[in-house]
């Protein structure tokens, strides 16, 4: 049918993107020519990135676009057969819209440290923690929802499991916290609960809602692990 050439994800260089599209249609050329192949479908694989982290900058959009739609133009003008152009953009799409929320359940200070310990953690949304293959672990963009104008306090962002590895933010600058505050974790609709470890000790899972059009309401409930047995 075609080609699948997955070279990378979560790009948000405009400079690599481009490259990107470039390299695959030129692979695919060469090695159409060389085998007499047309290919009915080409899927450049890895979707595009969203600005997870407060120091990403997003990429210009429009001027990706112009560029694929210039490439594929010009590589259809050279195939026998028409050809479909397939980005993935799951995460690009449905990323932003999800915002993963908890409740303060305690502080804790120690060692010059200010411990904020949710009543969630990486049993909800893994990717914070930086266990989702992250080489070198950034915090995500947090918010203190309950006090967005409080003053900035430097703290550790934790979950309520027994591991070390339940580390949402370290050293995250966010609105003062306090036991009962709300706080947000932004670009949480991808790879978030369904990428992590659910049940972790028997935890139970979150509250799914759906917010449209000003409205929320519950579309999935808590649940806990007997409710599968």
């Amino acid at each position: 049918m075609g080609f699948h050439i997955y070279a990378g994800t979560q790009c948000l260089n405009i400079d690599g993107l481009t490259q990107n599209i470039a390299n695959v249609l030129e692979v695919i050329e060469k090695i159409c020519h060389q085998n007499d192949l047309a290919p009915a479908r080409i899927n450049f694989g890895g979707g595009l990135g969203i600005p997870y982290f407060s120091s990403d900058t997003d990429f210009d959009l429009k001027e990706f676009v112009r560029f694929v739609n210039r490439a594929v133009v010009q590589f259809d003008t050279r195939m026998s057969r028409p050809v479909d152009y397939i980005i993935e953009l799951g995460r690009y799409i449905v990323g932003p819209f999800g915002y993963y929320l908890s409740r303060v359940l305690a502080l804790k200070e120690t060692r010059g440290r200010k411990f904020v310990i949710l009543d969630g953690g990486m049993h909800h949304n893994l990717p914070p923690s930086g266990n989702f293959g992250q080489i070198i672990s950034k915090n995500y963009d947090i918010q203190n929802i309950s006090k967005p104008a409080a003053v900035q306090e430097k703290v550790d962002i934790v979950g309520c499991l027994c591991t070390t590895l339940d580390r949402l933010a370290n050293r995250i600058k966010i609105g003062s916290p306090e036991v009962g505050d709300v706080v947000a974790i932004k670009n949480s609709g991808a790879y978030g609960l369904t990428a992590s470890p659910v049940f972790f000790l028997g935890h139970e899972t979150p509250r799914e809602i759906l917010i449209k059009d000003g409205e929320a309401r519950l579309i999935r409930e808590s649940r806990d692990i007997t409710q599968f047995n």
